[in-house]
């Protein structure tokens, strides 16, 4: 029956969701833009934070273990870059822009 399968396929699609939003980490950065510096909170201990210009190129790694870091972003190029944040368990990607 057409509707019987499109309705199981719709709270399939459902469920993975809800499990994808489990496995994602609280996360807030700030300023954002920002222009000198950006300050990371997580609701879990932060272990890795690894930022990324629009490119692609890896332009910061460090190992953190607390739940607040602060990133000096002086000396990188004006832009857009995504910003990941891994916890033991759980991973968040932000996008930063700075002025």
């Amino acid at each position: 029956n057409f509707y019987n399968s499109n309705i199981l396929a719709c709270r399939t699609e459902a469920l993975d969701i809800i499990s994808l939003q489990n496995d994602l980490l609280s996360v807030n950065v700030f300023p954002n833009p920002a222009i000198d510096q950006l300050i990371v909170e997580a609701g879990d201990n932060i272990q890795t934070l690894e930022m990324v210009d629009i490119e692609g190129r890896l332009v910061l790694q460090r190992a953190v273990n607390e739940k607040k870091a602060a990133i000096n972003t002086a000396s990188f190029a004006r832009g857009v870059y995504l910003l990941k944040v891994k916890s033991a368990d759980k991973t968040a990607v932000k996008k930063i822009v700075l002025e």
